[in-house]
Formats: C-alpha cells, structure tokens, sequence
C-alpha cells in the first residue's frame, strides 16, 4: 500500500457482509516504513463433512446453495446441507435468518462463512438422509372462519380425501434450463403443482416417486411433476378449485377441477 504517512498505522479488516472494519490484523501499531508487513486473516467458517452409513465420506454431489425461489418443499434428489443463523430458546433454537449459501469442496464435505460468536443450525436433508414415504395422509382438509368470542364453538367436518390423475404436456425451454443453472431447482422438466382459491392457502399436490438403485430406496413424496407423464396424486382435499402448475422458468398453466371425496378426478396442463 502506498501513499501513507511515515507514522504508526493499524490495519484492520472487513467480512463481506458487513459495513464495518471489525477485525483488529495488527494488535500494536506498525510504522509505514516500506518494508513487507505480512497479516494473516482467518475467517470463521463451520466445516461440514457428511458420511455414508458405512462411515466413509458421502461420494456424490451435495447441494450448498440457498433456494430461496422454491415453491413447495420436496425432498431433494442430492443431500442438501443447512446452515441457519439461531438463537437459544429454551431446549429448541429458533432460526432468526436465511440459510447461508456454502462451498462444495468434494466428497461429502463443504464450508460455509460465518460470523465469529454467533450461533448456528446445521442439518442435512435429502439424498439418502431419509425421506422414505412410511404412510401417506388418507383425509383431506377443512377449513373455517370462526369468531373468537366467549362460549365459541364450531364444527369443521373433514372429508375423505381424493385424488387427481394429471398429465402434464410441453417442452422444456432455455428459462427453464437456467433455473438449473442459478439453483432454483434441480430438475428444468419438472412443474410444481398447487390447488389454489381465493381465501384459502395454496394446497401443495405431491405424487409417489419411487428411487431405486441408491441407500435411499424405496417410495418419496415429490411435489415435482415431470412434462410428457401422467400420474396420480397422493390424496387430496374435495372442493372447487384451480390446479396451477408452475415451471422453474416462471411459466404456469391453469385449468378448472372439482375433487369430491373418494373419487379419482382427471386433468390435463398444457405449458
């Protein structure tokens, strides 16, 4: 650096997500003399190494970036680190900020920046971490506007649950492809689907996905829904409403269902 004054200077520097200059590099004045000074800067980071069941590093690919864009949760097809900002309450911590974008350094193991003295979650889902559909839900749901008064009583009836059978038909575009690319999703040929009307918050509509071929094996809940197939839901509620689906790209197709209780009702979306 040059420039200075011929006098005692301190060096201090700055994390990138922050304004300020925290970090202390020379605990004693050092004089601008214009000879090497060498600093040496550790930044805190949480070091995350993710296993096999045998106990040897995790060998595929794993997912570090923050997916803020997603629609419906589901279950991811790559193990999918977390790492929350928190703080203590009581025997739980409570999240009190976004999920923190890492570095996949390879297998299985990954590094995320934080901040020095902060507390942190650290969690993975997805891959093989679990996931396995056990039994899936066989009602549907019910909801009602009550008035909150002394001597308040109401009935909500829950029905059976149903299904749709949905065929999906287009083409997978650039936009799509680019999600990809940025992490919003993992799969650019794939919509999520959402029964949706006004008043009540959209219902996420999962199908069975069976993975074969990994620890993982076995029956999983995707909100995911392929272009070009047809498949049937898991169940449902009954009710008027508008199935939207919604491609990584931005696009979305609608149509018009009525689900009653116990029926399988078909429907078609065309991106």
């Amino acid at each position: 650096m040059r420039g200075l004054r011929a006098e005692p200077h301190v060096v201090r520097a700055r994390p990138a997500r922050e304004r300020d200059y925290p970090i202390l590099l020379t605990p004693e004045p050092v004089d601008a003399d214009g000879q090497p000074l060498a600093l040496r800067y550790g930044r805190p980071v949480i070091d995350v190494q993710l296993f096999t069941a045998e106990g040897t590093p995790y060998p595929e690919y794993v997912d570090v970036r923050t997916h803020r864009n997603e629609i419906d949760e589901t279950w991811p097809e790559y193990p999918r680190i977390l790492v929350l900002p928190c703080r203590a309450t009581g025997p739980d911590p409570t999240v009190t900020g976004e999920r923190i974008d890492g570095k996949d350094v390879g297998h299985g193991r990954a590094v995320f920046e934080v901040t020095g003295g902060e507390r942190y979650i650290v969690g993975a889902i997805g891959g093989s971490f679990g996931g396995t559909l056990v039994k899936e839900r066989e009602l549907g749901r019910a909801e009602q506007v009550v008035a909150i008064g002394p001597g308040t009583h109401a009935d909500v009836e829950l029905a059976r649950g149903t299904r749709l059978e949905i065929t999906l038909v287009g083409e997978t575009r650039t936009e799509d492809e680019r999600a990809v690319a940025e992490g919003r999703t993992h799969r650019a040929g794939a919509a999520s689907l959402s029964l949706e009307r006004t008043g009540m918050r959209p219902e996420p509509v999962y199908r069975v996905e069976v993975w074969t071929m990994t620890s993982a094996a076995g029956e999983h809940r995707s909100s995911l829904w392929p272009l070009g197939e047809s498949d049937v839901s898991l169940h449902l509620p009954t009710g008027s409403f508008e199935l939207v689906g919604r491609m990584p790209g931005g696009r979305r197709a609608r149509t018009a269902v009525v689900l009653r209780a116990g029926a399988t009702t078909r429907a078609t979306l065309r991106f």
